[in-house]
């Protein structure tokens, strides 16, 4: 598939207007996950693979855009860390967003 054609049939979160935010009510949370990769992307996105036993395995996120930022920093010092994280993310397949990404020191359990 072609970057013009991923595009098309995925479209850059980045653009979501702040009334295009998912609800509160709507997000899912899960805890004790781990960061399997993160990195930035075109277009200014932000990628996160997590895994959370029983949810999701490997699975890309996107960070909401006006987190980019936070999200990345904070997926690289729980994957560089070796620690776990608590996560509310849009829904648990390929390409939804993370709206928030909590780190778990080795002490919080």
């Amino acid at each position: 598939m072609s970057i013009r054609e991923e595009r098309r049939r995925f479209p850059n979160r980045t653009e979501r207007s702040v009334e295009e935010k998912v609800p509160f009510e709507q997000l899912q949370f899960f805890t004790d996950c781990t960061v399997d990769s993160t990195g930035p992307g075109e277009d200014d996105v932000v990628w996160v693979q997590l895994s959370c036993a029983g949810a999701f395995e490997s699975t890309w996120f996107t960070a909401l855009a006006e987190n980019n930022d936070r999200v990345l920093l904070t997926a690289l010092a729980v994957m560089e860390n070796g620690w776990r994280c608590d996560v509310a993310v849009t829904g648990t397949e390929d390409r939804s967003e993370i709206y928030r990404i909590h780190p778990r020191t080795t002490t919080e359990r």
